[in-house]
């Protein structure tokens, strides 16, 4: 039994390197046609808006040159922007950053669109890529990685989970190594404020109060900095337009009910209310944080007390859509990391292997079987993860 098991592993990791390359080489197609802008270059070579999500990004920098910064914060002002930059018959986005995000929006509207997309894609991921090695050195990961189906989703809707997962690769990989958690990744993920909720809870918990103090002091650093840059308006005007963010976000689900992989997301995709979502959102992350919490306060392994807290950043959020478990890349690597040199638990390789593949699955569950594999893949990680803790070190 222990033999076939041990066969069934090494199998199920040659696959995923081989699946791995196959993505590279379909990705790369995508990518091309993603970022090779047709004969208007506000489209690619489909006619679809350049750099998708990302375009709106780039509107908002654009309208901050323009002397404009709290245009991104009233919607209707900033769909409008968009409408007569692309023309009215595109979709358009809604902005739900606070004000730091805009400095970097700023600097890529400084460049034609298609080019400020490729910069935008080709660093975010480089950064991602140079976390996962800091983690585990190695091709064979870096190949996985690359050919991850999080990652090239990512890439498709030109949005900013690549940075997000480095940011907080970044943070832990001190901490996996006996170090403190970095305040300036964790600081700088601010501009993601719903990722964010259960970082002090769980610090606290375990006594690194300089941590917390850290990360303060960057988050009042970027507060005025973009105040002083963009006007502390564009805080007034940010505060302003949270209760329309939650509103489009959350209550009108305006992305889609399937793609949503948070508790609130598997709730409404079950069929419960909005205010019974929200519950069912507020008992999820109590439960996390409290399990993440005591994880921490053990003498469990760090990597597997690392991988704990993603997974416990992605169930405290309740908009959480598919192309964020990009978030759960470092978190599959430090599980990797783990097994490899104290060895694999029974379900580690098929839960990598779920992990890998859920971007390609989980909106069509969630869709067409009303099924959230999304949020409980999540909640398996989290109770692996939290297992491994007490039960493996």
């Amino acid at each position: 039994m222990h033999d076939g098991l041990v066969s069934f592993r090494r199998l199920m990791g040659e696959v995923i390197l081989a699946c791995s390359m196959v993505m590279i080489l379909v990705g790369a197609g995508i990518v091309f046609f993603q970022l090779a802008p047709g004969p208007d270059q506000r489209f690619n070579r489909e006619h679809v808006v350049m750099g998708h999500d990302f375009s709106h990004f780039w509107i908002a920098g654009s309208a901050v040159l323009d002397g404009h910064p709290t245009d991104a914060f009233d919607i209707d002002t900033h769909e409008a922007n968009q409408r007569r930059y692309f023309g009215t018959d595109v979709p358009t986005f809604g902005w739900h950053y606070p004000p730091p995000f805009l400095l970097p929006a700023t600097a890529l509207a400084l460049l034609p669109l298609p080019h400020a997309f490729a910069v935008w894609m080709i660093s975010t991921n480089a950064l991602l890529l140079f976390a996962l090695w800091r983690i585990v050195p190695g091709w064979r990961l870096q190949v996985v990685a690359l050919g991850s189906p999080i990652l090239f989703q990512n890439i498709n809707y030109g949005q900013n989970a690549a940075l997000s997962a480095a940011l907080v690769a970044l943070a832990l990989t001190p901490f996996i190594r006996g170090r403190s958690v970095s305040s300036w990744a964790l600081g700088l993920l601010s501009y993601k404020p719903n990722l964010g909720l259960p970082i002090p809870f769980v610090l606290a918990g375990s006594g690194a109060w300089k941590t917390i103090g850290g990360i303060a002091c960057v988050i009042g650093a970027q507060v005025l900095v973009s105040g002083w840059l963009l006007g502390f308006d564009t805080w007034r005007a940010f505060i302003r337009s949270l209760s329309t963010s939650e509103e489009i976000l959350l209550e009108a689900m305006g992305a889609g009910v399937a793609r949503y992989d948070s508790a609130f997301g598997a709730a409404r995709v079950l069929g419960l209310t909005v205010s019974a979502a929200f519950a069912v959102q507020i008992a999820s992350a109590i439960l996390a944080v409290l399990l993440c919490t005591w994880a921490w306060r053990g003498k469990g392994d760090r990597r597997l007390k690392a991988a704990l807290l993603i997974a416990t950043l992605l169930l405290c959020t309740p908009y959480l859509l598919e192309y964020e478990l990009l978030l759960l890349l470092p978190a599959a690597v430090m599980l990797f990391a783990y097994a490899r040199e104290r060895g694999f638990g029974d379900w580690d390789v098929p839960m990598l292997a779920l992990l890998w593949a859920l971007p390609m699955i989980s909106q069509s569950a969630a869709a067409l079987l009303h099924l959230p594999l999304g949020f409980v893949a999540i909640v398996c990680f989290l109770v692996s993860s939290s297992t491994g803790c007490g039960a493996r070190d």
